[in-house]
């Protein structure tokens, strides 16, 4: 592998490690669009970004699980195991062009969907899900989504927001959540035969770009509006998937 590329690897796990440790998620939906870009397979951006995801997740979750709400997340964790081998199947058979295209579809609804939220008044009333099925639905789709594109936080953040899970609420139980789902997804990709020795001497160099951006987070975290810094990282959101979208159109077009 070229050094320029390796490099342009480390600083987008980078990115996408800063934003989780500073935001409480995000890592996958900053690191993955820009992997997309650079000339390495899908499987391999997939398969490194969900070992970095489980390796952040246990590193918050170590220092702060005392604050998990564990109780709203069983039924979204047994349904993610459901929709694990969905997202490994779309893997296999879905043309990366289209699966560029999910992707940046994905991040435009997703970045849409939370900066509208974030622009509405404090004090207007959120709608909430009150079916007991919607937990095993959104459970799915983060299974689905995880396993094939490492988003398995994306339909439990928009379950979490649509349920008016309190700040510190969410930041902490989406951790847990993270390390458990990811737990699933790295483990289905690993029996699928993603796991492979480039792999590892990949996530090796990123291990100090990932215990940089951890420490950096929290600072960052502590002194930086958050709700300033998200929506920033929103709109950026929003641009990527955008870019995606377009270079999807374009290759299908050729």
């Amino acid at each position: 592998m070229a050094t320029g590329v390796l490099l342009a690897i480390v600083g987008v796990v980078f990115l996408g490690a800063l934003s989780r440790s500073t935001l409480g998620f995000g890592d996958a939906v900053v690191s993955m669009p820009l992997l997309a870009l650079l000339p390495i397979p899908l499987s391999l951006s997939v398969a490194l970004m969900g070992l970095v995801g489980v390796s952040i997740a246990l590193v918050v979750v170590l220092t702060g699980w005392r604050h998990i709400d564990w109780g709203p997340l069983k039924p979204i964790l047994l349904a993610v195991a459901a929709g694990v081998p969905l997202g490994l199947l779309m893997l296999r058979n879905i043309s990366p062009v289209l699966v560029t295209g999910i992707l940046g579809t994905v991040l435009i609804g997703y970045g849409l969907f939370s900066l509208a939220k974030n622009l509405r008044s404090l004090g207007e009333e959120e709608p909430r899900l009150l079916s007991r099925w919607w937990p095993y639905l959104f459970g799915i789709l983060a299974g689905t989504l995880g396993s094939a594109y490492n988003f398995n936080g994306i339909p439990v953040a928009v379950y979490g927001t649509l349920q008016r899970w309190a700040p510190n609420r969410f930041r902490s139980t989406m951790q847990g959540y993270f390390l458990v789902s990811g737990s699933f997804v790295v483990t289905g990709q690993a029996l699928n035969g993603m796991w492979n020795t480039r792999l590892w001497i990949l996530y090796a160099w990123c291990l100090p770009a990932m215990a940089g951006a951890v420490i950096l987070g929290g600072i960052l975290h502590r002194q930086i509006p958050i709700a300033k810094f998200q929506n920033a990282v929103l709109s950026f959101i929003v641009l990527l998937g955008l870019l995606l979208v377009v270079k999807s159109s374009l290759a299908v077009g050729m």
